[in-house]
């Protein structure tokens, strides 16, 4: 999704939680969403999503990013510069 704020999607929540009953929709915090990206793993990238140096490293192939300034030992990689579909091109999910 693009040009949407926290606002607006606190609002969208909330007003979801008033239509379903019992539903209690909220924002993952950082801690929550970085548990859920990381998949369990103790490193700093889930290992089946970045399969270099074995989730120590992750590339622009892999995920995207500007590729710019690469993480760990991997080289400057594609920039997409644009959001993409999660089904193109095809990226790993992590093993949750």
């Amino acid at each position: 999704m693009e040009h949407v704020d926290w606002e607006d999607v606190r609002l969208f929540i909330n007003r979801l939680n008033e239509f379903i009953e019992n539903l209690d929709l909220v924002l993952p915090s950082e801690s929550q969403w970085e548990y859920a990206c990381r998949a369990g793993s103790t490193t700093p990238f889930e290992p089946c999503v970045a399969l270099i140096h074995n989730g120590l490293s992750i590339s622009s192939d892999e995920v995207n990013f500007d590729g710019k300034e690469p993480y760990g030992k991997t080289p400057k990689g594609w920039n997409r510069n644009k959001p993409i579909s999660v089904k193109e091109p095809r990226f790993r999910p992590n093993k949750w």
